[in-house]
């Protein structure tokens, strides 16, 4: 099933009849780069079985059902392809719809911390029966197999690592304050000096992200935590216009920050010169 819009749709004619050649004829890197340009333009919010998919270059979004629900973190692999992994292991074809089944965690749970590096994915912690996890894993491209990594030093879950040059950043808001860093490449945790805020409110979920050298937490409250990574030993705490969580990592384009918002059940966006939702 294709899930096009009529409004995307329009503007695909429109970008394909503006490329033209003096002959009408479009040759083949034309059609490449309006294909790239539709492709790159897509960022996907899944809540539960519905799955918003925001076209940031024309400012719409489309809502679609799933056929399960996804109780667990996800990311865009690419641009048309989610990969969601919890209690099973699935890719999302943005353009069909189609889910496709992947081999499955040694550990299967909900609430999966994910990031990429590369062409490899790793899953943090989780949540199985009531209880957060330490427990890691890591596949890379196609997936055929997980790999045990070492536990994280403290039981995360429903939380969104975060990278900054050649580190992980793991963070969560529910019960602990400390702050781990993970290596890709020595796959090692490292718990930091810096901590979580004694005036930051614990106990909620939240996402996390790096931009120009920020960590910054977006509270389901009103809260948001700043650290500014290479040059402070803490963070700092201020309020926001209103309350965000989310279990993908946000896309960051030029200024702005496009996040799958729980609280909000919509993709928000986030500006970073002014610091505010938009």
């Amino acid at each position: 099933m294709a899930v096009l819009s009529a409004v995307r749709a329009k503007a695909w004619l429109v970008l394909l009849k503006s490329s033209e050649g003096a002959r009408g004829s479009l040759s083949l890197n034309v059609i490449r780069e309006v294909c790239s340009y539709f492709q790159d333009s897509l960022f996907a919010a899944i809540f539960g079985n519905r799955v918003h998919l925001y076209d940031y270059h024309i400012h719409n979004t489309t809502e679609h059902t799933l056929p399960i629900s996804v109780l667990s973190g996800y990311i865009q692999l690419y641009r048309t392809t989610v990969l969601i992994v919890g209690k099973e292991v699935l890719t999302l074809d943005l353009l069909t719809l189609h889910l496709a089944s992947l081999s499955p965690l040694l550990t299967p749970r909900n609430g999966v911390g994910v990031a990429q590096v590369g062409t490899t994915v790793f899953a943090f912690g989780g949540w199985d029966s009531g209880n957060r996890m330490k427990v890691c894993e890591k596949s890379s491209v196609p997936f055929a197999h997980w790999t045990a990594l070492p536990p994280m030093h403290y039981a995360r879950g429903f939380f969104t690592p975060c990278a900054f040059k050649a580190l992980l950043y793991l963070t969560s808001t529910h019960e602990y304050r400390a702050v781990e860093s993970f290596s890709p490449h020595t796959e090692t945790f490292t718990v930091l000096p810096v901590s979580l805020p004694a005036d930051l409110d614990l106990g909620s979920d939240s996402v996390t992200f790096v931009a120009n050298g920020d960590l910054l937490i977006l509270m389901q409250g009103d809260q948001m935590a700043r650290w500014k990574i290479e040059s402070e030993s803490s963070f700092c705490v201020s309020t926001t216009d209103r309350g965000c969580c989310s279990y993908c990592p946000p896309l960051i384009v030029g200024t702005e920050v496009y996040i799958a918002n729980f609280v909000s059940t919509k993709v928000d966006k986030w500006n970073l010169e002014t610091n505010r939702f938009v």
